[in-house]
């Protein structure tokens, strides 16, 4: 599989459209700014960003409504509430401010959502965010008599808009207390490094409704537009899932989980269809699920489902990560793609703010996913026998892959991103533009035993510091390997 490289694209992307406002010591940058450069500059981690959300209170009690209407049957709201959002780049010797009125706003995530908000109160929790640059407001059965109007026009332009190339942004507030604020990104970062395709990832320092939420993660979202940058177009319009926890987790055994989620409904499925939404028969995750666990796979045919290069990468970027809620040791946070061309599958990771010796509230190994060996049959998650073929097959003690594997681990030894001199440049570049900005506003009822400062050296929580995951990490890897 090939990766696009980013630069590449670069002259094929319009200007910013839909977009007012910026300082004037930018506004000879911002006209020549193509939406790839404003991306590059969105998630440049040398660049400051600030993300300020003017709601108002009538729409955050809509936004409170909708958690509490979903969460009385188990289901999350799909409904976004509508928000001006401005957001500021500013870089070494610019400063550029967008802009961007009519934003659909929603509550991000799933063990995390919560009720946030009251008359009385205000805001009273953190949340985290998803915006929609393109949501349309017209929907009567969610806005009903509130529903906006479009002409033809109008709507097409709408749903065209776009930021920085993206069609949507989340935000997440630092609720595993991260010291360093940088590691979800910087596991990104490292997957890349292994050829993975991973989301941007940077921070920024964010106003919600009149309330300051702190230094947050912005996430590039996976879908189709992430996919494009990244793959040349024989192997665009394939089958995208968003892979998790839904029923039993997607661990590649059974064909009962397969669907399109319906939030007004409840349906949810630990295989979720994100593209392709009406003409697709999931004919090739049917057909991936039913070879693997046939009794005459072969390492062939798994090579002819399976891009495995990039798997066999994929492999061993996560177990070096440690992240006990992935693939491997929980069969969930992961994205599933069917290359257009071969059909063959990669996966995509998403929500790693568990990882590099992250722990807080959760830590099932008791030692931080540091003495974890990379050649396990068992999940790091429950201790149980490995259910996943995909693993059991390739890289799991007797694996098809083992050799590839031990490689591709070897490499990851002499990878410079898993040093503490690489690791602690970047939190300093982090500390140095948001240190400021990390005390919220009020305490938060969600959050009152965070501690919301940038300290590299923070253990509390049962966090480890990166240093002391790194080392442990390695040492077991180093010994596993001989």
């Amino acid at each position: 599989m090939k990766i696009k490289i980013l630069a590449a694209v670069l002259a094929l992307l319009v200007l910013l459209p839909c977009l007012a406002g910026c300082d004037e010591a930018g506004s000879a940058q911002l006209e020549n700014m193509s939406q790839m450069q404003l991306y590059e500059a969105l998630f440049d981690p040398a660049n400051r960003v600030e993300i300020r959300v003017d709601i108002t209170q009538k729409e955050l009690k809509k936004l409170q409504q909708d958690y509490d209407k979903y969460a009385s049957f188990g289901s999350k709201s799909p409904i976004y509430r509508m928000a001006d959002v401005h957001i500021t780049i500013i870089t070494p010797d610019q400063k550029h401010t967008f802009t961007i009125p009519q934003v659909g706003v929603r509550m991000k995530g799933n063990t995390s959502r919560t009720s946030f908000y009251n008359d009385w109160d205000g805001i009273y929790s953190l949340i985290h965010l998803k915006l929609d640059f393109q949501e349309t407001f017209d929907d009567p059965a969610y806005y009903g008599s509130d529903a906006l109007t479009w002409t033809e026009k109008d709507r097409k332009e709408r749903k065209n808009r776009t930021f920085a190339t993206l069609e949507k942004l989340e935000v997440r507030w630092n609720k595993n207390d991260d010291g360093t604020y940088i590691r979800e990104g910087y596991a990104y970062e490292i997957y890349r490094s292994f050829g993975v395709m991973a989301p941007m990832s940077s921070l920024a320092s964010v106003d919600f409704g009149g309330e300051h939420f702190g230094v947050c993660a912005i996430n590039e979202p996976v879908d189709e537009v992430f996919l494009e940058k990244r793959l040349p177009k024989s192997q665009l319009g394939g089958d995208l899932y968003k892979c998790g926890w839904a029923k039993s987790g997607a661990r590649f055994t059974d064909l009962g989980s397969i669907g399109i989620e319906d939030e007004d409904k409840g349906q949810f499925y630990s295989y979720d269809l994100k593209s392709n939404r009406s003409t697709s028969t999931h004919e090739r995750l049917k057909h991936l699920i039913n070879a693997l666990n046939s009794s005459v796979l072969s390492k062939d045919r798994m090579e002819a489902m399976v891009d495995m290069p990039y798997f066999v990468n994929y492999a061993a970027a996560s177990y070096i990560l440690g992240n006990p809620d992935d693939l491997r040791n929980n069969y969930n946070n992961f994205y599933l793609y069917f290359l257009a061309d071969t059909g063959k599958a990669v996966i995509i990771p998403y929500d790693y703010d568990r990882c590099l010796g992250v722990n807080k509230d959760w830590d099932p190994t008791g030692h931080g996913m540091t003495r974890e060996d990379p050649f396990a049959s068992i999940t790091a998650a429950d201790g149980k026998p490995q259910k996943n073929p995909l693993f059991i097959h390739t890289v799991c003690a007797d694996g098809w892959y083992i050799q590839e594997y031990k490689e591709a681990l070897q490499r990851g030894l002499e990878n410079p991103l898993l040093t503490e001199g690489e690791f602690n440049a970047r939190y300093f570049q982090a500390q140095s533009l948001y240190a400021d900005d990390t005390v919220p506003s009020r305490v938060f009822r969600n959050a009152e035993n965070c501690n919301f400062r940038f300290d590299i050296n923070d253990t509390s929580h049962g966090n480890l510091t990166f240093g002391d995951y790194i080392a442990r990490k390695l040492a077991t890897l180093r010994n596993a390997l001989g």
